[in-house]
């Protein structure tokens, strides 16, 4: 599990980009990507 400071410091070093950028490039695609895997119990 990733700690606060984990992620502080790739919101610092992480790319800049829109909310918009954000949803379009990374999170859909990733979102696909987990809708597609069977689910496994």
């Amino acid at each position: 599990m990733l700690n606060f400071l984990d992620i502080y410091e790739r919101a610092l070093k992480g790319p800049v980009m829109s909310e918009e950028d954000f949803d379009m490039k990374l999170f859909i695609p990733r979102l696909k990507r987990l809708v597609a895997v069977p689910f496994q119990s």
